[in-house]
């Protein structure tokens, strides 16, 4: 009776273990990808590059774009002072958790967004900047349309899940690329790795930083929906690449094709996938409606049947997965919170009317000096006293 348990029992693992293995979605899966030139604009790689997608925290570089233009139209600068407010720093994780109330600069603002990836912070400079959240993604928006991100609809500034968000990769990479050519000043603010706020460090989600040689920039997005995405670029001596991946599987599989891909197009590989002249030229992988909810696949790991959509991977892609090199450790940028006033209750001004003695007169005088008593009383001196004689020590004032 116990030998047929046990074989029940081993039988019934054996069928699990093959129907997941049949079943489940790939160990390892992604979405779109793209590889574009910088400098040319020429797309050497893409997979997928219409499909639409939740951006994720990629909507955080449409956030900064909008606030670049900002401070160059002269509507802000980056001493402009911003107000985290109670609404802001009530805001999911990832945060900076600044209390609300406390100030700080855009500068400081911009590195907290990029580099921690805060939401309250996005949330605090929307504010700031259009007065709300929802006049803020609009500006958005209309820059988005300008630079020609057909693809693309943002309803918030930090990336939240959003049924309405939806960007694709060649939308990113136009993004990318006017962020690189029309504002070049900023190009280190997406290459801090780590930042240091009243001695406390935030690091970057972006696992190349520090590991890659020549990488510069740029930013990492996750929730559910959207699974692991990531846009970043490398430099290796005129050449100047950018690459978008979307919807992998985790953090580090992201990071090992972004570099696969890098590495092996700024080594002059040879175009594999769909190249291009430009972004606006690519009219395959148009998906229509809704963006895919990664969600199933991502995090339920209950619902192993749910398998990663087979008409959203990129199996060229995959196959140039390349193990990172090991970490190479900078030092800590340090920005700061603006100092917060104190304010003290004012004090009620001395009344003509207001009766009181010679002591409280000279006392109030003494302190805070003859001008903040009354007129007919500010050449009033205190009386000089006079040493006791009788007998006790002298006394001087």
């Amino acid at each position: 009776m116990k030998f047929s348990f046990i074989n029940n029992k081993i039988c019934y693992l054996a069928l699990v273990c093959f129907s997941f293995c049949c079943f489940s979605f790939p160990a390892h899966a992604i979405g779109p990808t793209l590889v574009l030139d910088i400098k040319s604009g020429q797309v050497l790689h893409s997979e997928n590059p219409r499909a639409v997608w939740h951006p994720a925290s990629l909507t955080k570089l449409m956030t900064a774009y909008t606030l670049f233009q900002e401070v160059k139209m002269g509507r802000m600068t980056l001493n402009s002072k911003i107000k985290m407010t109670y609404e802001a720093a009530t805001k999911p994780p990832s945060r900076s958790n600044i209390m609300p109330g406390r100030e700080f600069t855009l500068a400081n603002g911009l590195m907290l967004l990029i580099v921690k990836s805060a939401n309250d912070v996005a949330v605090a400079l929307a504010q700031a900047s259009a007065g709300s959240e929802q006049e803020f993604a609009n500006r958005m928006n209309w820059w988005a349309q300008k630079l020609g991100m057909t693809d693309s609809y943002f309803v918030n500034a930090h990336g939240l899940h959003h049924e309405m968000q939806r960007t694709s990769a060649r939308d990113m990479a136009i993004l990318g690329q006017a962020i690189f050519k029309e504002f070049p000043k900023y190009s280190k603010l997406f290459q801090t790795r780590t930042i240091e706020l009243d001695g406390k460090k935030m690091q970057s989600y972006n696992n190349l930083l520090e590991r890659y040689p020549g990488v510069t920039g740029m930013k990492t997005g996750y929730i559910c929906p959207s699974g692991y995405n990531v846009i970043t670029s490398a430099k290796r001596g005129t050449r100047h690449y950018l690459a978008v991946i979307l919807g992998a599987r985790s953090s580090l599989y992201r990071g090992e094709v972004a570099h696969g891909l890098l590495d092996y197009y700024l080594k002059g590989g040879k175009k594999l996938a769909n190249p291009s002249r430009n972004l606006h030229q690519l009219s395959h992988g148009v998906q229509l409606g809704s963006p895919y909810n990664l969600r199933p696949v991502i995090c339920r790991t209950k619902n192993k049947q749910h398998a990663y959509p087979a008409s959203l991977i990129s199996p060229i892609a995959e196959q140039f997965r390349k193990k990172m090199p090991p970490r190479v450790r900078k030092e800590a940028v340090k920005i700061s919170l603006i100092p917060k006033r104190i304010l003290l209750p004012k004090r009620r001004p001395i009344l003509a009317s207001d009766a009181f003695n010679s002591a409280q007169m000279h006392s109030v005088a003494s302190r805070w000096g003859t001008n903040h008593l009354p007129k007919q009383y500010r050449r009033l001196q205190p009386p000089r006293s006079r040493p006791l004689m009788s007998g006790h020590a002298l006394i001087r004032p």
